[in-house]
Formats: structure tokens, sequence, C-alpha cells
């Protein structure tokens, strides 16, 4: 079956290899939903295809209108929550954007639902109630915090609980540091001081928000704590990356390196991928890709792949190196995930 539907996609030049959703990935449901859209022609092609055994209830389902319906409306629901997983997984430090991006997905879902008509209200306040209770188990005072310092939106969305939390939490950041930023938070805030300056705000938009703080804002006393807060990692997923590229690296084969060098070779094969991630397409090779071994050879010459780490979507322009030997040092305090 397998065979005769990648000949059907080949003869129709329409649909891809059906994708199937793993356990350990919220986000592979959409993907295996979209790649069952992009092969409908192919699937239903193969549904009244007279060398094709299949069962006449799945058959029934490929050839209704109904059914595509529901998975057009399925992909509408997860589409938005898998986009803000991929690009809050990601490489780049997104701390100040896990506010908005509950927000975000909130107002698209809002947005979507007059379109879905195979939900009842009931359904559509549940889905509602739920996405407002992984917000509120997510996010924490750092969040708000992180928002609070991105110059770009300075909290405008926040509420008035959500904006004492964050200005309590960046005072406790900079007890812990052994200054006092409260005399700088005021006048940040109120456009004050240094930050009453025109030119300081001309193209905030356009800049990474760490290096506003560090470039345009470094004489001040907030900078410190606005640097530490938004360069807090907002998931685990990099650390995660990190750590399957460690266990390639010191593998059962290479497991008499020592713990200080199998951290240097992680080191440099982590941050050279991420250095070098943007040239993957220009078949350079003298800028060819430092990787763990993609693939061995067996006495037999057939290949034989290894697993490799997870990856998100988009490269970074700013690149934070991530030194493995430190990776909890910063963070002890802070949650995970």
């Amino acid at each position: 079956m397998s065979a005769l539907l990648a000949q059907i996609v080949k003869e129709k030049g329409s649909g891809e290899t059906l994708k199937l959703p793993g356990k350990t990935r919220w986000g592979s449901y959409c993907t295996a939903l979209k790649s069952l859209k992009k092969s409908k022609v192919a699937l239903q092609t193969l549904a009244v295809h007279e060398d094709a055994t299949i069962l006449d209830e799945i058959k029934s389902n490929l050839l209704d209108l109904n059914f595509w319906t529901m998975v057009e409306n399925c992909i509408k629901l997860l589409e938005p929550i898998t986009d803000k997983i991929f690009k809050l997984e990601g490489n780049e430090i997104l701390i100040n954007e896990v506010y908005m991006a509950f927000k975000d997905i909130k107002s698209t879902l809002n947005f979507a639902f007059p379109d879905i008509s195979v939900l009842n209200e009931h359904h559509k306040q549940h889905i509602t109630n739920a996405v407002i209770r992984r917000a509120d188990n997510c996010l924490k005072p750092i969040h708000y915090a992180a928002y609070l310092l991105d110059p770009r939106s300075q909290g405008i969305e926040l509420e008035e609980e959500h904006e004492v939390d964050a200005m309590e939490f960046i005072h406790d950041v900079s007890q812990s540091l052994n200054i006092d930023v409260g005399v700088d938070l005021a006048n940040y805030r109120a456009k004050q001081g240094l930050w009453s300056k025109p030119f300081i705000w001309k193209n905030v938009a356009e800049i990474d928000p760490v290096v506003w703080w560090r470039g345009l804002c470094k004489s001040k006393l907030l900078s410190r704590v606005a640097v530490r807060i938004l360069t807090a990692p907002c998931t685990s997923a990099a650390t995660e990356r990190s750590f399957s590229t460690h266990a390639h690296i010191h593998s059962h084969k290479r497991n008499r390196l020592t713990t200080d060098r199998a951290a240097k070779i992680a080191f440099i094969s982590y941050n050279w991928n991420l250095l070098h991630k943007h040239k993957n397409d220009d078949n350079d090779d003298d800028d060819e890709t430092l990787s763990t071994p993609r693939q061995l050879s067996s006495p037999l010459g057939s290949p034989i792949n290894e697993e490799q780490p997870s990856t998100s979507r988009g490269y970074t322009q700013e690149i934070e190196f991530c030194n493995i030997n430190n990776i909890f040092n910063d963070y002890d305090s802070s949650d995970s995930d």
C-alpha cells in the first residue's frame, strides 16, 4: 500500500510521505494532519484504485467531504499553538515574548472559532479554558519582568497585578546582585532621564532587546538586571539538544573520553552548528558543518543512520553561546519549563 501510494503521488505530482505523530512532540500531530491534507488527492485516488485493498470505513472517510473539513478544522486549532512552540523551542532567547505568545494563541483561536463548524459553544469554551489554565501554569513573574523590560513593548499589555509581580521580581534580582535599581526602573517606565532622549527609542523595533540594554543603556544599573533576565532560556529545549549532542560524542564506543574533553568537544560541536546553520544550503566544502557523526558505514558498505538532535525552524542572527559546563549555574532557581 505504501509503494502504491508513493507511485500515485509521483504520477499526480501532488502529496508527500505521510507522517506519524510522536508521543513526545506535541506539534507533530499538526505536522501529521498537514501531510494528510497535502496528500488528499493521492489518498482519494488510492481509495478507488483497483489494486488497493482498504477497509470500507477508511475508504468512506477518504471520500467523505466532512472528513477533510474536520482535518482542516483541526489544523486551524493546532497550527497557532504549534507555531509558537516551534518558535519558543528554538535557539533564540525569547523569554520576553512568552507572555504575548499565550495572548496571541488565545486571540488567534477566538478568531478561528467562527469558521470551525464541527465545534459547538461548549467545546469552544472548553478549549479557551484549557489555554487559560496552561497560561496560568506557565507564566511566572520572570516572564512578566522580561516583557516589561522589552523596550519594544514596555509591558503595555500587562495587567496591574502582573505589573506588580514584574517590578517585585526585578527588585529581587537587583538585590541578589547587591544593587538598587528603583530609580532607574521608575525613570525607564516614565521615560525620564536617559530614557527621555528620542535617539534611545528611534530604532528600538529593529534592535534586539539584549543588545539595546547592553549597547545604549549600559551605563545604568538596570541594564545588568535586564540582561540577566532577558538572556534566561524560556524552555529547556536548547538544554535537551545539548544533551543529545553530548550523548553522540560520549558514546559507548568512546567511553574513555574524560569529562572535561567530552564537554569541550560538545561545546565546539553545538556552537559550530549554531554559527554555520545558515550555510547548510550553500554546498561549500570549505564551510562544511561540524557535527556529530551523521552516517557511519558498516563493513558491507550499507549506511547506518544515527539519530540526530532535534532542531527548530529558522536560525539566529545574534548567537548566544551555550556553555555546557555551566548550563545550570546561572538558573539554579528557575523552572526548567
